[in-house]
């Protein structure tokens, strides 16, 4: 299967939180969508402002995902079709995912007896089932668009080419951090909530598998840095041995030439 994924479009987008609504709704979560301004266990999806426009703020799905590789559980998975899937049943709470996360999107449920991760897995049950995911389905302007990702990017050039004055000259997601599912057009503001170009093009896990692959040669230079250090270390304490038992046999008295010592006392 194609990867998947979805195009928000912030020029598009009017703010009126249906986005949020439906994700709500099929989450089963409670509150004003309205109301709502931060991503939280009950919200995994909102809208940041940036002056006159709204910016969704959600789960990127990666195309190589730094959570996933994370997980000592195999609690996130990223499906061939692009989702990032979490499975709460394998989860062992031990929430590395919302610490290796570079945009700060996986939520825990602290009020919870048996707390679990939340954050968007892009409706992967409706994708199986031939659906698309619930806010891209709600949303009333067009704003968000569910299909295949090179489908997706040739529709975002199309729009930045076609309008060069109202959109900024840049696919958030494209190539950002390795690349995502969900990609972004829109205004010059956006960068302000986006932070400009959110990263290198290689993602926080490669950059971590490449420090991981150079251990084993740091390893073995250590090694020998080490071996250096307490071999100089002994040699260093032989010869100050040496030493101080030179000083120690100066200072005692030496016996007269010509052989033993005398016992003999003259008078």
């Amino acid at each position: 299967m194609k990867t998947m994924g979805m195009l928000i479009d912030v020029n598009m987008c009017g703010g009126c939180h249906e986005c949020m609504a439906a994700c709500m709704k099929k989450q089963g979560f409670e509150g004003d969508p309205e109301q709502v301004t931060k991503l939280s266990a009950t919200a995994r999806t909102i809208l940041e402002h940036a002056g006159d426009y709204n910016v969704r703020k959600f789960c990127r799905h990666c195309i190589d995902p730094a959570c996933v590789g994370a997980c000592p559980a195999k609690a996130l998975v990223r499906t061939d079709y692009g989702a990032v899937k979490y499975d709460s049943d394998r989860c062992m709470g031990c929430r590395y995912c919302m610490i290796s996360c570079p945009y700060d999107i996986p939520r825990y449920e602290w009020d919870e007896v048996a707390p679990k991760i939340q954050k968007c897995d892009m409706c992967w049950d409706r994708i199986e089932a031939g659906g698309i995911p619930a806010c891209a389905e709600a949303c009333p302007a067009g704003a968000t668009l569910f299909g295949e990702r090179e489908e997706l990017l040739a529709e975002a050039r199309t729009r930045i080419q076609d309008a060069p004055e109202e959109y900024l000259d840049y696919i958030y997601g494209e190539h950002d951090n390795g690349g995502y599912a969900i990609l972004m057009i829109g205004p010059k503001e956006i960068a302000a909530v986006r932070g400009g170009i959110d990263f290198a093009d290689s993602s926080p896990a490669a950059i971590a598998r490449g420090v991981l692959k150079q251990l084993p040669g740091f390893a073995v230079v250590g090694a020998a840095a080490l071996f250096g250090i307490y071999w100089f270390a002994g040699r260093r304490n032989r010869v100050m041995a040496e030493k101080a038992r030179a000083r120690t046999d100066d200072r005692l008295p030496k016996p007269p030439k010509g052989g033993k010592e005398s016992n003999h006392v003259t008078a």
